[in-house]
Protein backbone atom coordinates (compact mmCIF):
# COMPACT_ATOMS: atom_id res chain seq x y z
CA UNK A 1 0.00 0.00 0.00
CA UNK A 2 2.82 2.40 0.87
CA UNK A 3 4.19 2.18 -2.68
CA UNK A 4 0.97 3.67 -4.12
CA UNK A 5 0.50 6.63 -1.74
CA UNK A 6 3.04 8.95 -3.39
CA UNK A 7 1.94 9.97 -6.91
CA UNK A 8 4.26 9.17 -9.80
CA UNK A 9 3.25 12.03 -12.11
CA UNK A 10 5.14 15.27 -11.46
CA UNK A 11 2.12 17.60 -11.26
CA UNK A 12 0.27 15.28 -8.85
CA UNK A 13 3.43 14.71 -6.82
CA UNK A 14 3.89 18.49 -6.53
CA UNK A 15 0.38 18.93 -5.10
CA UNK A 16 0.81 15.94 -2.74
CA UNK A 17 4.20 17.04 -1.39
CA UNK A 18 3.14 20.63 -0.71
CA UNK A 19 -0.18 19.60 0.90
CA UNK A 20 1.56 16.95 3.01
CA UNK A 21 4.22 19.40 4.22
CA UNK A 22 1.61 22.01 5.14
CA UNK A 23 -0.54 19.44 6.95
CA UNK A 24 2.28 17.93 9.00
CA UNK A 25 3.78 21.32 9.91
CA UNK A 26 0.48 22.71 11.14
CA UNK A 27 0.06 23.46 14.83
CA UNK A 28 -3.66 23.35 15.47
CA UNK A 29 -5.46 25.70 17.81
CA UNK A 30 -5.00 24.55 21.40
CA UNK A 31 -2.06 22.28 20.48
CA UNK A 32 1.65 22.79 21.14
CA UNK A 33 3.06 20.23 18.72
CA UNK A 34 3.11 20.02 14.95
CA UNK A 35 0.63 17.61 13.43
CA UNK A 36 3.44 15.38 12.16
CA UNK A 37 4.85 14.93 15.67
CA UNK A 38 1.39 14.13 17.04
CA UNK A 39 1.00 11.45 14.36
CA UNK A 40 4.32 9.84 15.29
CA UNK A 41 7.08 11.57 13.31
CA UNK A 42 10.43 12.31 14.93
CA UNK A 43 11.84 15.85 15.05
CA UNK A 44 14.67 14.80 12.72
CA UNK A 45 12.13 13.39 10.26
CA UNK A 46 10.25 16.69 10.30
CA UNK A 47 13.50 18.48 9.40
CA UNK A 48 14.14 16.06 6.53
CA UNK A 49 10.57 16.53 5.29
CA UNK A 50 10.98 20.31 5.20
CA UNK A 51 14.31 19.97 3.38
CA UNK A 52 12.61 17.83 0.72
CA UNK A 53 9.85 20.42 0.44
CA UNK A 54 12.33 23.31 0.00
CA UNK A 55 14.53 21.44 -2.48
CA UNK A 56 11.48 20.65 -4.61
CA UNK A 57 9.76 24.04 -4.77
CA UNK A 58 10.83 27.12 -2.86
CA UNK A 59 9.38 30.60 -2.44
CA UNK A 60 12.92 31.96 -2.28
CA UNK A 61 13.95 33.07 -5.81
CA UNK A 62 17.60 32.81 -4.82
CA UNK A 63 17.22 29.14 -3.85
CA UNK A 64 14.84 27.59 -6.34
CA UNK A 65 13.83 23.96 -6.04
CA UNK A 66 14.29 21.41 -8.83
CA UNK A 67 10.62 21.59 -9.84
CA UNK A 68 10.83 25.38 -10.08
CA UNK A 69 13.87 25.09 -12.34
CA UNK A 70 12.18 22.41 -14.47
CA UNK A 71 9.34 24.81 -15.21
CA UNK A 72 11.63 27.77 -15.98
CA UNK A 73 12.88 27.55 -19.59
CA UNK A 74 15.67 30.00 -18.83
CA UNK A 75 17.12 27.82 -16.07
CA UNK A 76 16.19 24.25 -17.03
CA UNK A 77 19.10 22.11 -18.34
CA UNK A 78 19.48 18.53 -19.52
CA UNK A 79 20.34 17.52 -15.97
CA UNK A 80 17.19 18.99 -14.40
CA UNK A 81 14.75 16.13 -15.32
CA UNK A 82 17.17 13.65 -13.76
CA UNK A 83 17.34 15.71 -10.56
CA UNK A 84 13.52 15.85 -10.45
CA UNK A 85 13.25 12.06 -10.90
CA UNK A 86 15.87 11.45 -8.20
CA UNK A 87 14.08 13.78 -5.80
CA UNK A 88 10.81 11.91 -6.27
CA UNK A 89 12.52 8.53 -5.79
CA UNK A 90 14.37 9.63 -2.64
CA UNK A 91 11.28 11.21 -1.11
CA UNK A 92 9.19 8.12 -1.75
CA UNK A 93 11.81 5.98 0.01
CA UNK A 94 11.83 8.41 2.94
CA UNK A 95 8.10 9.02 3.41
CA UNK A 96 6.48 5.62 2.71
CA UNK A 97 7.54 3.92 5.97
CA UNK A 98 6.54 7.06 7.88
CA UNK A 99 3.09 7.02 6.28
CA UNK A 100 2.78 3.34 7.18
CA UNK A 101 3.63 4.21 10.78
CA UNK A 102 1.18 7.11 10.90
CA UNK A 103 -1.61 4.96 9.46
CA UNK A 104 -1.74 3.17 12.81
CA UNK A 105 -1.73 6.32 14.94
CA UNK A 106 -4.68 6.58 17.36
CA UNK A 107 -4.72 10.34 16.65
CA UNK A 108 -5.11 10.18 12.86
CA UNK A 109 -8.30 11.73 11.49
CA UNK A 110 -10.25 11.36 8.28
CA UNK A 111 -8.89 14.76 7.17
CA UNK A 112 -5.32 13.55 7.78
CA UNK A 113 -5.96 10.40 5.78
CA UNK A 114 -7.28 12.41 2.85
CA UNK A 115 -4.16 14.59 2.63
CA UNK A 116 -1.68 11.81 3.37
CA UNK A 117 -3.31 9.27 1.00
CA UNK A 118 -3.91 6.81 3.85
CA UNK A 119 -7.02 4.69 3.40
CA UNK A 120 -9.52 4.14 6.17
CA UNK A 121 -8.91 0.85 8.02
CA UNK A 122 -10.90 -2.17 6.93
CA UNK A 123 -13.34 -3.07 9.68
CA UNK A 124 -15.43 -5.71 7.93
CA UNK A 125 -14.50 -8.68 5.77
CA UNK A 126 -16.68 -10.27 3.15
CA UNK A 127 -16.70 -14.05 2.96
CA UNK A 128 -17.93 -16.41 0.31
CA UNK A 129 -20.46 -18.60 2.07
CA UNK A 130 -21.47 -20.91 -0.76
CA UNK A 131 -20.20 -24.51 -0.86
CA UNK A 132 -17.32 -25.32 -3.19
CA UNK A 133 -19.16 -26.12 -6.45
CA UNK A 134 -16.67 -28.53 -8.05
CA UNK A 135 -17.26 -32.23 -7.55
CA UNK A 136 -14.51 -34.84 -7.36
CA UNK A 137 -13.66 -37.46 -9.95
CA UNK A 138 -11.84 -40.25 -8.10
CA UNK A 139 -9.18 -42.41 -9.71
CA UNK A 140 -7.72 -45.49 -7.98
CA UNK A 141 -4.59 -47.28 -9.21
CA UNK A 142 -3.55 -50.59 -7.66
CA UNK A 143 0.22 -50.51 -7.06
CA UNK A 144 0.65 -53.92 -5.45
CA UNK A 145 2.14 -54.73 -2.08
CA UNK A 146 -0.99 -53.45 -0.38
CA UNK A 147 -0.66 -49.92 -1.82
CA UNK A 148 -3.08 -47.75 -3.80
CA UNK A 149 -2.55 -44.45 -5.61
CA UNK A 150 -5.48 -42.05 -5.32
CA UNK A 151 -5.88 -39.20 -7.81
CA UNK A 152 -8.61 -36.58 -7.59
CA UNK A 153 -9.73 -34.32 -10.43
CA UNK A 154 -12.23 -31.48 -10.22
CA UNK A 155 -15.27 -31.42 -12.46
CA UNK A 156 -13.75 -28.40 -14.28
CA UNK A 157 -10.38 -30.05 -14.96
CA UNK A 158 -10.72 -33.21 -17.00
CA UNK A 159 -7.03 -33.55 -17.89
CA UNK A 160 -5.13 -33.73 -14.61
CA UNK A 161 -5.46 -34.19 -10.89
CA UNK A 162 -6.04 -30.85 -9.19
CA UNK A 163 -7.59 -28.99 -6.27
CA UNK A 164 -9.87 -26.17 -7.50
CA UNK A 165 -9.86 -22.52 -6.47
CA UNK A 166 -11.58 -21.97 -3.14
CA UNK A 167 -10.47 -25.35 -1.79
CA UNK A 168 -7.15 -26.24 -0.17
CA UNK A 169 -7.57 -29.96 0.55
CA UNK A 170 -9.43 -33.18 -0.20
CA UNK A 171 -11.39 -35.12 2.40
CA UNK A 172 -11.61 -38.87 1.86
CA UNK A 173 -14.08 -41.09 3.72
CA UNK A 174 -12.93 -44.68 3.22
CA UNK A 175 -13.25 -48.30 4.30
CA UNK A 176 -10.91 -51.28 3.88
CA UNK A 177 -13.02 -54.40 4.30
CA UNK A 178 -11.97 -58.03 4.18
CA UNK A 179 -14.10 -60.20 1.92
CA UNK A 180 -16.82 -62.34 3.48
CA UNK A 181 -16.09 -66.09 3.47
CA UNK A 182 -19.02 -68.48 3.74
CA UNK A 183 -18.03 -72.04 4.65
CA UNK A 184 -20.41 -74.71 3.24
CA UNK A 185 -21.78 -77.33 5.59
CA UNK A 186 -19.84 -80.10 3.84
CA UNK A 187 -16.33 -80.29 2.48
CA UNK A 188 -17.60 -81.22 -0.95
CA UNK A 189 -18.08 -77.58 -1.91
CA UNK A 190 -15.42 -74.81 -1.95
CA UNK A 191 -15.88 -71.83 0.42
CA UNK A 192 -17.91 -69.00 -1.03
CA UNK A 193 -16.05 -65.66 -1.05
CA UNK A 194 -18.08 -62.48 -1.53
CA UNK A 195 -16.97 -58.84 -1.75
CA UNK A 196 -17.65 -56.56 1.20
CA UNK A 197 -20.93 -54.71 1.26
CA UNK A 198 -20.90 -51.43 -0.66
CA UNK A 199 -20.69 -48.19 1.30
CA UNK A 200 -23.94 -46.23 1.25
CA UNK A 201 -22.63 -42.88 2.51
CA UNK A 202 -19.47 -41.17 3.84
CA UNK A 203 -20.74 -41.95 7.35
CA UNK A 204 -21.17 -45.66 6.68
CA UNK A 205 -18.47 -46.96 9.04
CA UNK A 206 -15.82 -44.90 7.31
CA UNK A 207 -12.44 -43.58 8.38
CA UNK A 208 -11.38 -40.13 7.17
CA UNK A 209 -8.25 -38.79 5.55
CA UNK A 210 -7.34 -35.18 4.67
CA UNK A 211 -4.86 -34.58 1.83
CA UNK A 212 -3.55 -31.24 0.59
CA UNK A 213 -2.35 -32.97 -2.59
CA UNK A 214 -4.54 -34.14 -5.46
CA UNK A 215 -2.44 -37.30 -5.90
CA UNK A 216 -1.46 -39.36 -2.86
CA UNK A 217 -0.66 -42.94 -1.89
CA UNK A 218 -2.33 -45.14 0.71
CA UNK A 219 -0.30 -48.06 2.06
CA UNK A 220 -2.25 -50.87 3.76
CA UNK A 221 0.42 -53.59 3.82
CA UNK A 222 0.58 -56.96 2.11
CA UNK A 223 -1.57 -58.55 4.81
CA UNK A 224 -4.50 -56.48 3.47
CA UNK A 225 -4.22 -58.07 0.01
CA UNK A 226 -7.64 -59.23 -1.14
CA UNK A 227 -9.46 -56.63 0.94
CA UNK A 228 -11.88 -54.26 -0.79
CA UNK A 229 -11.19 -50.53 -0.60
CA UNK A 230 -14.10 -48.09 -0.96
CA UNK A 231 -14.29 -44.33 -0.63
CA UNK A 232 -16.18 -41.07 -1.01
CA UNK A 233 -14.33 -37.78 -1.65
CA UNK A 234 -15.04 -34.06 -1.56
CA UNK A 235 -13.15 -30.78 -1.81
CA UNK A 236 -12.85 -28.76 1.41
CA UNK A 237 -11.39 -25.51 2.71
CA UNK A 238 -9.65 -26.25 6.01
CA UNK A 239 -10.06 -22.63 7.14
CA UNK A 240 -13.74 -22.52 6.14
CA UNK A 241 -15.37 -25.86 7.03
CA UNK A 242 -18.76 -24.38 6.13
CA UNK A 243 -17.69 -24.30 2.45
CA UNK A 244 -17.14 -28.07 2.11
CA UNK A 245 -18.25 -29.37 -1.28
CA UNK A 246 -20.54 -32.27 -2.14
CA UNK A 247 -19.41 -35.87 -1.68
CA UNK A 248 -18.70 -38.07 -4.71
CA UNK A 249 -18.77 -41.85 -4.51
CA UNK A 250 -18.58 -44.55 -3.69
CA UNK A 251 -15.81 -45.98 -5.84
CA UNK A 252 -13.79 -49.03 -4.96
CA UNK A 253 -10.97 -51.39 -5.90
CA UNK A 254 -9.52 -54.61 -4.55
CA UNK A 255 -6.18 -54.29 -2.77
CA UNK A 256 -3.44 -56.60 -3.99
Amino acid sequence: MGETRVPEKQAEYNIFLIALAICLNTIEEGATLKRGIILGMLAAEMTTLNNFRASWSSEDPLHLGVYDILNDPTKCTKVTPKLVAQHMKDFRTFINPILDRMSGSPFITTADRLVLHIAEPVTTHSHINTPIPEKCTIGIEVLGGGALKISIRSSHDATRASIPEGADAIELAWRDDAPTVTVPPTNTEPPLVTKAKQMTSPDDGAKTLISTKAIFQMNFGVDHGGNHFQCFARFINTKRPDRAGLWTGPVGENIS
